[in-house]
């Protein structure tokens, strides 16, 4: 594969997670505070599979830390938590 494909190929899997419908809400309850899985699993509202889904990228990416067993947003997480909510915000209108 070549770098330009594997970038993009990157930046589609960054896209994937961060417009589920449910990545704002897991974004939104990081932001309250550091979550194991299942906390954040029942918080969000999220199945175990569709969370892993989600988790994987942003972890992968850094929007998202795992320190001892416990998620934790980081503050580019927080940009993009932040960016979200303005996007939705204007959608809205």
């Amino acid at each position: 594969m070549s770098l330009a494909k594997s970038k993009i190929n990157d930046k589609l899997e960054i896209y994937k997670a961060v417009t589920h419908p449910k990545a704002l809400n897991i974004l939104y309850v990081l932001k309250n505070g550091h979550m194991n899985f299942t906390e954040l699993m029942f918080n969000s509202k999220c199945s175990p599979s569709v969370l892993s889904k989600i988790l994987n990228p942003l972890l992968k990416w850094n929007f998202i830390l795992k320190d001892d067993n416990k998620y934790v947003l980081t503050e580019k997480g927080e940009e993009l938590l932040y960016t979200l909510q303005k996007l939705v915000e204007l959608l809205q209108y």
